[in-house]
């Protein structure tokens, strides 16, 4: 069976070569956990962490 992305609004199947994962704060636990997600999700995520890095160096 494929598993699927654990970001909440995708339902894509992980890439089972090279699962990727992604650190989300988890408000219940107040501590980050660590999620599986899609190619996608994950590239999207180190996007928007690189576009703050470049909002806050200037």
């Amino acid at each position: 069976m494929k598993e699927k992305c654990q970001t909440p609004t995708c339902n894509n199947d992980l890439n089972f070569m090279d699962k990727k994962r992604i650190y989300q704060y988890d408000e219940n636990l107040e501590d980050e956990i660590a999620i599986y997600v899609c190619d996608e999700c994950y590239k999207k995520s180190k996007d928007e962490e690189n576009n703050i890095d470049w909002e806050h160096s200037s």
